[in-house]
């Protein structure tokens, strides 16, 4: 499966797959992700309105799988960003990354972005998270709140993020 495979991928594009998995963030905020941007203490990343493709600044709970992962890269960390290749700029290559594991796994059908889609999914459907937390998750603009509601809805709900993202790991962790 595609998980297994990351281990074989190797740093950068292994730990950055693993990480869209277990946050069901975009790809473009995880590639760009900066060690500033990680509370340890908190257990919280924060996508900053720079980085943020809606310019929605964010908060991203840090489950226990994902915090095995980046205390793992904050080890051999001697750049800014959690994924480069070049010191200097975020990682990039990623469709070269896509068929090299795909290779590894031999599942070709899927894209980067449906590992969030997967998420939303699984977390709505299959685990009984609630719609609208998993929107914040996603920090989707127009989600499941529309229309006037969506003007007066504007819980950011982390707690129960953080439960829902616990939830989506612990998961994970069953079925790999």
């Amino acid at each position: 499966n595609v998980w297994q495979a990351t281990f074989e991928l190797g740093y950068p594009f292994g730990p950055l797959i693993r990480m869209l998995t277990l946050t069901g963030q975009r790809l473009s905020e995880v590639a760009k992700c900066l060690w500033s941007d990680i509370d340890f203490n908190d257990r919280k990343w924060e996508i900053t309105v720079a980085r943020a493709k809606n310019k929605n600044g964010h908060i991203v709970h840090i489950s226990e799988p994902l915090l095995h992962e980046l205390e793992q890269l904050r080890e051999m960390a001697k750049f800014e960003y959690l994924f480069t290749t070049t010191g200097v700029t975020p990682v990039s290559g990623f469709s070269k990354a896509k068929r090299r594991i795909d290779k590894l796994c031999g599942v070709r059908d899927w894209t980067f972005h449906d590992l969030r889609r997967t998420f939303a999914t699984i977390s709505t459907e299959s685990l009984g998270c609630d719609p609208v937390v998993v929107d914040r998750i996603l920090n989707h603009v127009n989600g499941s709140v529309k229309g006037v509601a969506a003007v007066y809805q504007r819980g950011q709900y982390l707690e129960q993020r953080k439960e829902v993202l616990n939830k989506w790991a612990n998961f994970l962790g069953r079925i790999v």
